[in-house]
């Protein structure tokens, strides 16, 4: 069976209804909460003044969820099924292997320049950046009702 494949070269992709912004990982003094995993115990949930950094062998569980006022960077390590990125929070991913499926829920800002997703998908009222990455079985982007996804790089390719 032949693949059928895109290819791009240096582009810049924008789908959305509303414009979009990518954040960078912020100054960890701005958080009451410092959660560097590996070396602290990796929590099930972060919220309101929270900033979590999961590195080269650190893991966070299945079901994981940023909650409103949380930043979550992930710059390696491996991550279970079902992480939920839920409103007002941010999260920035340069790195890592995710299972299942990875969710930006409603209100989310998520930021992906790296790692491997076997499932992503988002929901209404989300600003999801793309810059790099591998992404696996499907990949859902939501662009109605004030959506942004947008993707930003040299090379992309589908069914490669």
């Amino acid at each position: 069976m032949k693949k059928s494949f895109f290819y791009f070269l240096c582009f810049s992709l924008s789908i959305s209804t509303a414009s979009s912004f990518a954040t960078a990982q912020s100054n960890s003094a701005g958080f009451t909460t410092v959660i560097n995993i590996p070396s602290d115990p990796a929590p099930t949930s972060v919220g309101a003044s929270t900033q979590l950094n999961l590195s080269d062998g650190g893991s966070l569980g299945a079901f994981f969820d940023a909650n409103a006022g949380s930043e979550v960077n992930i710059s390696g390590g491996t991550v279970g099924g079902f992480f939920e990125a839920n409103s007002g929070s941010v999260v920035n991913i340069s790195g890592g292997s995710f299972g299942n499926i990875v969710s930006a829920n409603t209100g989310s800002e998520v930021n992906i320049s790296g790692g491997t997703f076997f499932e992503f998908e988002n929901g209404p009222q989300t600003n999801v950046t793309i810059s790099g990455g591998s992404f696996g079985r499907d990949f859902i982007a939501f662009t109605g009702n004030s959506s942004n996804v947008t993707f930003v790089g040299c090379e992309f390719r589908l069914n490669d």
